[in-house]
């Protein structure tokens, strides 16, 4: 069922104009800060799809949730096109890297 995980994914890549792009962000392993530096500006509304967006109220879908830089810039682009985001649905949710390290730090002591 890998398809099903990675269908959120393409969705967003085809409003966002990045199919054929190679998809994944590759943001395993970074904290907060560099997640939010590395997507900052990564993602439009592509012009064929500016129309379908302006003026709509949107939702986002993100596939996991870890620090929310996804959905913010993803939300940055909807914006920028002229959408309203009302809300997002987000398939699975981890702790943030930083207090995954955290946790396992205290784990040891």
């Amino acid at each position: 069922m890998t398809w099903l995980r990675e269908l959120p994914l393409r969705l967003v890549d085809v409003v966002l104009g990045r199919e054929g792009r190679g998809g994944g962000t590759g943001q395993k392993g970074l904290g907060r800060g560099d997640r939010a530096r590395k997507v900052r500006g990564s993602m439009r509304v592509r012009p064929t799809r500016i129309k379908l967006v302006r003026g709509r109220k949107c939702i986002l879908v993100d596939d996991v949730l870890t620090t929310g830089a996804t959905l913010s810039e993803a939300a940055r682009a909807v914006g920028a096109a002229g959408g309203v985001v009302c809300g997002a649905v987000v398939l699975a949710a981890t702790r943030p890297p930083a207090y995954a390290v955290l946790r396992a730090a205290s784990d040891h002591l």
